[in-house]
């Protein structure tokens, strides 16, 4: 049973948001760097099904990650093949959903996607290093490009039931 997301908090953020560095960002969102987390829709574009019915090998997933880190393909390539040993591995190759796609499955632009209040229902992959913060905390996109969503990654996960992976690398 999915849970309720007792410690979500709301902020708007001025216009030229993403024009800021992240320590500026993250001084507007109240929060360290580590916290702020971007989500990403990535498609298997050699996938054999042409819908997200089944979480462990959908065509399309919404990735979360961290701003400090680098989304890494291949780890989220040998994630979802480890969840099908029958599927050949050259069945799996991941890329950012082409942007009018994204749109269309999730309903937010650019910037405002979260994995919150989809237009479709997409699997949702959390990177591992979020799940270990030491704040405990996560900001990610409110679903417009100004208002930005803040929870306690337990909510996060008890809300959305993620799968857990590492997906991610640090930035030197």
């Amino acid at each position: 049973a999915r849970a309720g997301v007792g410690t979500a908090r709301w902020t708007w953020v001025p216009q030229d948001y993403y024009q800021r560095s992240l320590e500026e960002r993250a001084q507007l969102l109240g929060c360290a760097v580590p916290q702020m987390c971007k989500s990403m829709i990535f498609e298997n574009k050699l996938c054999m099904r042409e819908d997200c019915s089944d979480p462990n090998n959908s065509r399309y997933y919404v990735v979360v990650t961290q701003y400090a880190a680098r989304f890494n393909a291949e780890k989220l390539r040998k994630f979802v093949s480890s969840l099908n040993p029958s599927v050949s591995n050259k069945k799996f190759n991941f890329q950012l959903a082409d942007e009018h796609e994204a749109m269309r499955m999730s309903g937010f632009t650019h910037n405002a996607v979260t994995p919150f209040g989809m237009l479709s229902p997409i699997p949702v992959v959390l990177s591992t290093a979020v799940t270990e913060l030491a704040e405990g905390a996560l900001w990610m996109g409110g679903g417009h490009v100004n208002l930005k969503l803040g929870m306690t990654v337990r909510d996060l996960t008890r809300a959305l039931e993620p799968l857990v992976a590492d997906v991610s690398d640090p930035l030197e």
